[in-house]
């Protein structure tokens, strides 16, 4: 089966999370044709430089931090949905000129077509405000969204257990799904096998900086200003894609650009302090490693905010803020 997979590109997880997927479809014997652009198209190629890929520009939102993610993003509706019908237009190119037979999109509404079956993965059934006076609208949003999502084959949620027990919480209220829907559990391309040796020294601190600009720049400033203050190792993994990706130091903090899934792992897992944002890709790697860690929310974006939330109220998903 010929199958063309294709990540969102609001920061890097909606790529790393599709590694564990791509992987399993070329041992099943698929072939696999990777789309997208930015940062989420380079971390694939670089993971799968032999796979064909495909240039698709997706949605690339700006963020005012004075009025906030929500007002942001509302601003930006009619720019969005023109968005997706460009790129409707674009995947039915893609479709028609690689035989394609199944499309799995990471929260990219757009890439969908019929002439084969179209899959999407997203946790983001019933999203949030996080402003009190529109927080009434919830439900109009959750039934918007539902509008587009309801145009795929099947909707596949990350997460370990159905709503509303699972890592995601309310996000993932299927009430206005019609399309069969599939719990796929939890999806990190971090693993706990990698090999470590006896004379490597803990990491005393670590963060992970991800996200969207600008504040994932001003998060690794902040991160960077607490780890000077810090004793012991302290090492920051940036998530930035460069031409150049030498580790350098910087009042003996250890800074990588970005890490391969074995480099990550192995330097989450040293780790005995972590910082990172509350991503929910991020939070899947967490839990993906057993390891606990302290989330910090992008500022005013609400679906960050409520899934630390979501965490520290949850001690059954084994993950805590601290």
């Amino acid at each position: 089966m010929k199958i063309l997979v294709s990540p969102l590109d609001w920061g890097l997880g909606h790529a790393t999370r599709l590694i564990p997927i791509i992987n399993w479809l070329i041992d099943h014997k698929h072939e696999i044709i990777i789309s997208g652009s930015g940062n989420s198209l380079e971390i694939l190629k670089k993971t799968f430089p032999n796979l064909k890929a495909i240039n698709l520009k997706s949605f690339s939102p700006w963020y005012n931090s004075k009025i906030g993610v929500a007002i942001s993003i509302l601003i930006q509706i009619p720019k969005f949905l023109y968005c997706i019908y460009r790129e409707q237009k674009a995947t039915k190119r893609i479709v028609k000129k690689n035989n394609i037979d199944l499309i799995i999109s990471d929260n990219r509404y757009g890439v969908r077509s019929s002439l084969c079956k179209s899959y999407i993965i997203t946790h983001q059934l019933s999203p949030k405000c996080g402003i009190k006076y529109l927080s009434t609208f919830e439900p109009l949003l959750a039934c918007a969204l539902a509008s587009f999502i309801n145009k795929f084959n099947k909707c596949l949620i990350p997460d370990i257990k159905p709503f509303p027990d699972g890592l995601s919480g309310e996000l993932s209220n299927p009430r206005y799904i019609k399309i069969p829907i599939q719990y796929i559990g939890i999806l990190s391309h971090l693993t706990n096998n990698t090999k470590q040796t006896n004379d490597e020294t803990p990491i005393t601190w670590l963060g992970i900086i991800s996200g969207q600009e600008p504040y994932r720049t001003l998060f690794e400033k902040e991160i960077t200003e607490i780890f000077r203050k810090k004793d012991g190792r302290r090492v920051i993994v940036c998530g930035k894609i460069t031409n150049n990706n030498q580790k350098s130091n910087y009042n003996g903090i250890e800074i990588y650009p970005y890490l391969n899934s074995n480099e990550l792992s192995k330097t989450i897992n040293l780790a005995n302090n972590i910082i990172c944002r509350a991503g929910y890709s991020t939070i899947m790697d967490m839990y993906a490693l057993n390891k606990k860690a302290t989330f910090i929310p992008t500022p005013n974006q609400a679906e960050q905010e409520y899934l630390a939330k979501n965490l520290k109220e949850h001690p059954t998903i084994q993950l805590f803020n601290k």
